[in-house]
């Protein structure tokens, strides 16, 4: 268990010091694109390391949604972010894009998440760094 909990708290420092940098993103106003794919990369690495801590030998995948209902089964206080995750999984994968648009073509402005997502609100935040 000694290594699970090494490997979890490995995960979740890293998941600490990108959601820092995506805070300091929103600061400076400017990167949101950059700061919407490393506020994703700090929740799949912090739900990692959730799963590591609770034992899991070998975790491999991106989805949040299949984390946050896979840790829900045993840790009940993850089943009040399952729809953000399945919300998240909406945005995550939308509809092909022509291959030579980049984040970089569309108007530099902050995300806004649809009605009723709180992407990296404290509170879902709170439940998954409390339950780790």
């Amino acid at each position: 268990m000694k290594g699970a909990e090494k490997e979890a708290r490995r995960w979740f420092l890293q998941a600490e010091d990108d959601l820092r940098f995506v805070e300091w993103i929103s600061k400076e106003g400017r990167f949101f694109d950059k700061g919407c794919f490393i506020s994703q990369q700090a929740g799949e690495k912090a739900l990692k390391a959730c799963l590591y801590g609770r034992g899991e030998r070998r975790v491999i995948g991106h989805s949040l949604f299949e984390m946050v209902h896979d840790i829900s089964n045993t840790e009940k206080t993850f089943g009040t972010i399952i729809d953000e995750a399945r919300r998240h999984e909406a945005i995550r994968l939308p509809m092909p894009v022509h291959y030579w648009i980049t984040p970089s073509d569309f108007p530099i402005r902050p995300p806004v998440p649809p009605p009723g997502v709180s992407i990296g609100s404290p509170h879902s935040r709170a439940v998954c760094f409390r339950t780790c």
